[in-house]
């Protein structure tokens, strides 16, 4: 970055280069059973490869920018882009021989492809920088060009070229306000297009039999997408009475939307492939936060987050008539969690709720109990005892609704540990007790354009841990833990002041 003579008038010059050679050698083996409507089986197929995979990649990325004022706190700046990312994918697939030796290659499972994508972008952005606001509007122009090279075989190993180049145009705006009304109080509003390409596993993606129940085939006339994106930011504080607030708004609408089709074949195999939608996909997100003492007291707070969330994405799918048909998704979710505090020097306790509601809507079909909730109670306890001692614990009941039946059970656990400060505070012995109760999991819901699935993971389950940690030195002159005054179970310890 470099200032010239006149104040305002800058020049600035970026470059990135980076450079990724993998080398991949695995082996496929699988056994399909296949049966028919009266469930007697009417085949088997056998997978037994070895198979040698390299991917490269070379991505170089430049940009100059030069700002030029206009009077006083308003500028000019114009930008230029180069960015140009070239990805190579090759993959050699090996059958056994009759002594059991991989020297047989599958011509059906070897490929070598070459991807290069050539993107730029000019921007002219006008600036005006005040005590109060900065605004900037700009917009830019984007042209980008995209070369795949796929080199595959027939069954007598005859080579079959696959060259595919087309370039795209697009004019994207940009706008940003800031606006400060006081020290205490600001709102950001953010405004950008955006341009997405296909990858090129959507356009020409390599064989792969990896999972025979699914298969993905790729669509060579893809366009890209094209994205507004909106972002609200409001924030609010008080530093008297310590309290803060925060909303804000994500919204999202694109165009030309790549979107998955999907169908299964005769034998049970999903085969998915891509597709631009004519029609519009949107995402909206709002959220509100709010964190403040009760009725001025120094010891009492109180302290909530409220999400609200809207998708609407499209899919196809095969009716039964066998014709591909829009399917449109909706899905709203809304969560509020919930806490009250009461702190002093040595105490800090804490009572909380969470609430999660999700439900689905589909155009093509109907699908029962798709509304779930997720509710749970929380609490904890950090104490501090004179001497160095700390105490601390914290317990979470979660139960469901709307699950299936084996998934609505609930969840009870409690976490507990001790610590000790040794050697004028430059040590710390902690042991830790991880789900006392032995009832952890965690259960959620999938909610795609073609099912509905639940899920319980298993956890790590009850475990004891006893560490010891030694500081050799306060970073920036902080005092409290070890953790720069954090309690030892990752939150704020009660010694800290808001």
């Amino acid at each position: 970055r470099q200032k010239f003579g006149k104040p305002g008038r800058t020049m600035s010059i970026s470059v990135n280069y980076n450079y990724s050679n993998n080398f991949i050698d695995g082996y496929n083996e699988s056994v399909t059973n296949y049966y028919d409507a009266s469930g007697v089986q009417s085949g088997v197929d056998v997978i037994d490869q070895n198979y040698n995979k390299r991917e490269r990649s070379n991505v170089i990325a430049g940009r100059i920018s030069y700002t030029e004022p206009l009077g006083k706190n308003f500028f000019v700046e114009g930008a230029y882009r180069y960015t140009f990312r070239k990805t190579d994918s090759d993959k050699e697939t090996y059958d056994k021989n009759g002594s059991g030796e991989y020297n047989v290659m599958d011509y059906q499972y070897t490929s070598y492809i070459e991807n290069t994508f050539i993107t730029q972008q000019a921007e002219l952005n006008f600036m005006k920088q005040e005590d109060k606001y900065n605004i900037t509007l700009g917009v830019n122009l984007q042209p980008s060009k995209t070369k795949s090279y796929r080199e595959t075989f027939d069954d007598a190993g005859k080579s079959i070229i696959q060259d595919t180049t087309y370039t795209t145009l697009n004019l994207a705006p940009s706008a940003r306000i800031d606006y400060r009304f006081t020290d205490d109080k600001f709102i950001r509003l953010r405004y950008r297009g955006r341009v997405s390409q296909p990858s090129i596993n959507q356009m020409m993606p390599v064989e792969d039999n990896s999972d025979p129940l699914y298969r993905v085939e790729g669509n060579p006339s893809l366009r890209p997408s094209f994205s507004h994106n909106l972002n609200l930011d409001y924030r609010a504080n008080n530093r008297k009475t310590m309290s803060w607030f925060n909303t804000g708004l994500n919204a999202s609408y694109t165009t030309n939307k790549i979107v998955s089709k999907k169908y299964y074949t005769p034998e049970g195999v999903q085969v998915s492939t891509y597709e631009n939608t004519d029609k519009p996909v949107f995402n909206v997100n709002a959220r509100v936060m709010v964190n403040t003492p009760i009725a001025k007291s120094k010891y009492f707070w109180i302290s909530s987050f409220t999400n609200v969330r809207f998708n609407n994405n499209i899919a196809y799918v095969r009716d039964d008539s066998n014709d591909f048909v829009e399917n449109i998704t909706k899905n709203v979710s809304v969560s509020e969690n919930l806490r009250f505090t009461f702190r002093n020097n040595w105490i800090e306790l804490i009572a909380g709720a969470r609430v999660s509601y999700n439900n689905a809507w589909y155009t093509v079909s109907t699908m029962d109990k798709v509304a779930t909730w997720t509710n749970a109670v929380t609490g904890s306890a950090n104490i501090t005892i004179p001497g160095g001692l700390n105490v601390t614990t914290n317990i979470n009941h979660t139960f469901y609704k709307g699950y299936d039946e084996d998934y609505n059970k609930p969840s009870t656990v409690w976490n507990a540990e001790i610590s000790k400060q040794l050697f004028k505070n430059s040590a710390t012995l902690k042991f830790k007790v991880y789900d006392i109760l032995k009832d952890a999991k965690n259960t959620y819901r999938t909610t795609t354009d073609n099912y509905v699935q639940d899920v319980t993971n298993n956890t790590l389950g009850q475990y004891f841990m006893l560490t010891f940690t030694w500081r050799f030195g306060n970073f920036g002159g902080g005092k409290g833990g070890p953790m720069g005054g954090r309690g030892p179970m990752g939150g704020r310890g009660p010694m800290m002041r808001r």
